[in-house]
């Protein structure tokens, strides 16, 4: 157990404490912030733990850790030295917002990105991640005789506690140490331990059926993957079995490579998921597992966990299995191909029983995608995609649209991950699941009054019928996208949890992520449990040991990685603009309040581009502007509107 997960685990109550974390345990004792409920200790009332945010030396907020602070608390007054990511005890101060701080338990952080920039005739360092119109200043432990031989906008690594330059990345007008930059700002570890490497190897490449008698041999089934043109780890497969109405859902078996607190399993744990960069990724997962062994290759026979489902003439669900099999993938489509074999009827040498198998179950997927939105909700669907030249230049976006490959491959799935969480829910454990609780009352007045400003004039129905009638009036009126997005983000967020709360967005009453454990650990933990309990569930409590702190810290971990996959593409955008200064662009307004905020509609879409002219507008007025200025240390293009 981390040291962050040690006191996420306090503030809610632990029975026991973990040898590695006697000193610190025995340090809150001596402050008298730990108290006995029982068996059970605590972090006493009146106390917080949690994680610093420091915005400026005069501004710093505290993130609490414990489950009933639903608010950000401000610190009165900080200790010298402190930086944002330090782990802190505070005290409360009564029946308010603010608190003292009284120690400092764990920093984390040991290093922070700057960039060099003349002012006043003085070489400073500027936080890279500070979002202030003045960033902060981080004092170095250099001369400024050295940082003047360094060029403009050097960016350096550097020690948060003494200013020490730890490593000197590149200039940020060098597109290349775009991937630098996120990985450091974002503390993502690309290598893997020699330990973890050493155990990923020692498995192998190929699977040998004779080795795994306990296991379904269904080699001779025509699986076939149906992912990315440029996908290498294929996590799942399908077949159907069209006379039978039999869908099978094969899914990588990354629980037999990787055990519970394991090297592999620790260094999986810490990272969460895979990163996807456009033109690289970041594993989960060693490469000699998530692209060879376990990635279910055409023409590989490979270890599977199998969800076998039965379905009536209506989509319904007759009878359903889940078993360890050893599986063979006989084609890797994308999915171009099987949108031009099912619209267009192109079959570029797909084999004919892989043929057979998609057309025969896409009308199934029709079927529960209908009958899905019954109860549940479909969104407007479009890919960005950034496509890099050599040196990792934007060379165009490309706006990828789902289509019926999309449509056969999230229907199964769904079917896959839905039968999980059944099977979760009955063990009596915990478990995991994925849960997207209602939207509030007070985020469905403030939507239907942004629509309604728009023109919308549907009353207040149930809230199924008020969005579906919503996206029906957008959809005939050409704004389907654009309040689509008002609608997610008037929505709660989809979060891992060890209670089933049920899933809004879908429409299920469980539902759980079963389908991509070579990406996604919390795919990789239910293989494990689900697993034990096909094998009579011994070692079920201690496999679900800890469940409740890792989604919290799933949560947070998938949040940082789409902030990083983000902040990539808008430093991409930003060096683009930089070059195309002057240009002209069309964009949509996405926030009225000033500074206006809009999105780019050609060449660069999606990028987000403040207008500096003050003027009344609406949401999803377009206009043409023109580029005037790029801020590349924050990935900020700015634009005036084109008179």
């Amino acid at each position: 157990m981390q040291t962050k997960d040690f006191l996420k685990q306090l503030c809610g109550g632990l029975r026991e404490i973990p040898k590695k974390h006697h000193s610190l345990f025995y340090a809150l004792q001596k402050l008298d912030a730990i108290s006995k409920k029982g068996k059970i200790f605590i972090l006493k009332e009146g106390y917080a733990i949690g994680e610093l945010d420091v915005i400026r030396k005069d501004l710093i907020f505290l993130k609490s850790f414990c489950p009933t602070h639903q608010k950000d608390f401000k610190l009165m007054k900080a200790f010298k030295g402190i930086v944002s990511g330090d782990i802190v005890l505070v005290k409360i101060i009564s029946k308010s917002t603010r608190v003292r701080l009284i120690s400092i338990l764990y920093c984390p952080l040991t290093y922070t990105l700057v960039y060099l920039e003349k002012i006043k005739g003085k070489i400073c360092a500027l936080e890279l991640k500070s979002t202030q119109e003045k960033p902060l200043q981080i004092p170095l432990k250099a001369r400024q005789k050295a940082l003047n031989s360094l060029p403009p906008h050097t960016v350096m690594k550097v020690d948060v506690r003494n200013g020490e330059i730890l490593e000197i990345l590149g200039v940020l007008e060098d597109e290349r140490i775009d991937e630098k930059i996120i990985l450091c700002s974002y503390n993502f570890k690309e290598e893997f331990s020699s330990s973890s490497i050493a155990l990923a190897q020692s498995f192998g490449e190929d699977v040998y059926t004779e080795f795994y008698p306990h296991r379904r041999d269904l080699t001779h089934l025509p699986f076939c993957t149906i992912d990315p043109s440029d996908a290498k780890d294929h996590d799942d497969a399908i077949y159907f079995n069209s006379k039978e109405k039999k869908l099978y859902v094969a899914i990588a078996d990354v629980s037999e490579y990787v055990s519970k607190e394991s090297s592999i399993d620790r260094e999986a744990r810490e990272r969460g998921f895979s990163l996807y960069l456009p033109h690289k990724s970041i594993p989960m997962l060693p490469r000699e597992l998530s692209e060879n062994i376990c990635s279910l290759k055409e023409g590989k026979i490979r270890l599977a966990f199998v969800w076998e489902i039965t379905l009536t003439s209506e989509a319904k669900i007759k009878e359903t299995s889940l078993f360890e099999a050893v599986i063979l993938n006989h084609y890797n489509l994308s999915y171009e191909q099987v949108d031009a074999f099912i619209e267009e009827n192109k079959t570029e040498n797909i084999p004919q029983n892989i043929r057979e198998s998609i057309k025969s179950f896409y009308p199934y997927a029709i079927k529960l995608f209908t009958e899905r939105l019954k109860k549940g909700y479909t969104f407007f669907g479009d890919e960005i995609k950034l496509e890099l030249d050599e040196y990792t230049s934007l060379k165009k976006v490309k706006v990828n649209l789902e289509k019926v490959s999309h449509h056969i491959v999230e229907e199964a799935m769904l079917l896959a991950n839905i039968q999980s969480a059944k099977l979760m829910e009955s063990l009596n454990i915990q478990g995991i699941f994925r849960i997207h609780e209602a939207m509030k009352e007070e985020k469905v007045f403030e939507l239907l009054s942004s629509v309604q400003s728009l023109g919308f004039e549907g009353k207040n129905k149930d809230i199924h019928s008020l969005i579906t009638s919503i996206q029906t009036w957008a959809k005939n009126k050409g704004i389907e996208k654009e309040v689509d997005k008002m609608i997610i983000k008037s929505q709660n967020q989809a979060l891992y949890s060890s209670e089933n709360r049920g899933h809004f967005g879908l429409g299920f009453e469980s539902y759980t992520h079963f389908t991509s454990p070579i990406r996604r650990y919390s795919d990789l933990l239910l293989h494990r449990l689900l697993k034990d309990h096909l094998r009579g569930g011994k070692k079920l409590v201690y496999l679900s040991e800890g469940i409740e702190s890792l989604c919290k810290n799933l949560n947070e971990s998938e949040k940082k990685i789409a902030r990083a996959e983000m902040e990539y593409k808008d430093r991409k955008f930003a060096h683009w603009a930089k070059v195309h200064l002057g240009e002209s662009l069309k964009v949509s307004v996405i926030d009225t309040q000033f500074p206006i905020l809009t999105q780019a509609l050609e060449k660069i879409n999606s990028a987000r581009i403040v207008l500096r002219d003050k003027i009344m507008c609406e949401k999803f007025d377009i206009f043409d502007i023109i580029i005037e200025e790029v801020n590349l240390a924050h990935a900020k293009i700015y634009g005036r509107i084109n008179d």
